[in-house]
């Protein structure tokens, strides 16, 4: 954009993922927001239920809170499908370190599912 003269602002853009790539971007003005794919949730997800599949148990539909965030669980024809949601990362919030792009680590423990 820049070798077409254009500044940061000049054209509304978006993105989706919560790197810190898109995070720098918001920072500089380049993009307006990231809606975030909660890495260390889905990571964390998975660990949560590592026991179940592991010994071939039922996981159960529902909600379930995945490092504070609301989670819910479905079944699917493929199998368990769990829906963790995302954020809109703006100008406004973009140093929120609960985001996974300004890569800090959450601290909680994971515990599995009984």
């Amino acid at each position: 954009m820049e070798t077409a003269g254009k500044e940061p602002g000049d054209i509304m853009m978006m993105s989706s993922n919560g790197a810190p790539v898109g995070l720098d971007l918001i920072r500089k003005g380049w993009l307006n927001a990231e809606i975030e794919q909660p890495l260390y949730a889905q990571a964390a997800a998975v660990a949560m239920f590592m026991d179940k599949i592991a010994n071939k148990e039922t996981i159960e539909p529902g909600n379930y809170d995945v490092l504070g965030l609301d989670s819910v669980v479905t079944i699917e024809e493929w199998g368990p499908n769990i829906k963790i949601p995302g954020a809109a990362i703006t100008s406004e919030n973009v140093d929120d370190s609960s985001f996974w792009g300004n890569l800090q680590m959450p601290t909680a423990k994971v515990q599995s599912v009984n």
